[in-house]
């Protein structure tokens, strides 16, 4: 059994609702319908993220201290999960702050206030970075960072500063290229380096590390609590979910 069909089998039995269940009634409800189904597709862009993640993971090349592009390769695609994974979380952020009266009105905070301990607690967190509250805990701090300083464009001035702390003397570093005549050829490292370091520069980088890679529990907890809100809402609407045979 291969790795993707290892991550089949542990999908659950398919299940629906009725489809009126994302229909609104009101203003205000369809702010709340619009929310819910924006919740759903981040947390499907995490999983795929995540999954993207493990699937690179198991073909990590041998222990060899020796440069090689097969290394290179797999070091660059590592890069560019973590950054498609910080422009998620930011993007969620922005859709969570700009939805800040719906998530404060009084059907969302009943709603969120049956999630479970761990899901609230995460929640919270969550609101607390995307409302840019005080927070000391180190990854609250690096959600922080991710919510106001990441960005997944190609900004030129942040990723010169990147190649200037990846490239800089203390480092000893070289810029390594693949330099073929196609794409399937060609690979430009010192641009992954410049990404890697734009990315980690100015935070605590083993705590980076541990969310990108899923080892924290915030991760986790964070995931939950997007997938309680999106479920409890369902649940909440007096809609039932149907098995499909």
């Amino acid at each position: 059994m291969n790795l993707y069909q290892n991550e089949l089998k542990q999908l659950a039995a398919l299940e629906s609702f009725d489809a009126n269940l994302f229909t609104p009634c009101s203003k205000d409800d369809k702010k709340i319908c619009g929310l819910i189904l924006s919740f759903a597709v981040a947390f499907n862009d995490l999983k795929d993220v995540a999954m993207a993640i493990r699937f690179l993971k198991a073909v990590t090349p041998e222990v060899n201290p020796n440069i090689s592009p097969e290394k290179g390769q797999h070091g660059g695609l590592g890069v560019h999960l973590m950054r498609i994974e910080a422009g998620i979380i930011k993007e969620l952020m922005v859709l969570i702050e700009d939805n800040k009266s719906v998530i404060e009105s009084a059907p969302f905070s009943k709603l969120t206030r049956k999630l479970s301990s761990g899901a609230r607690n995460a929640w919270q967190t969550v609101l607390a970075v995307a409302f840019q509250k005080d927070i000391t805990h180190p990854m609250a701090r690096f959600l922080l960072m991710v919510r106001n300083k990441i960005a997944f464009h190609y900004d030129p001035k942040e990723i010169s500063r990147g190649y200037s702390l990846a490239f800089s003397q203390s480092s000893n570093l070289i810029p390594y290229v693949s330099r073929g005549n196609s794409m399937p050829e060609t690979r430009f490292y010192f641009a992954d380096a410049a990404a890697e370091k734009y990315l980690l520069s100015g935070v605590d980088e083993e705590v980076a590390r541990e969310f990108f890679t899923g080892r924290t529990p915030i991760f986790h907890d964070f995931n939950i609590a997007l997938f309680e809100i999106i479920t409890r809402f369902v649940n909440d609407r007096g809609y039932a979910w149907r098995a499909v045979k």
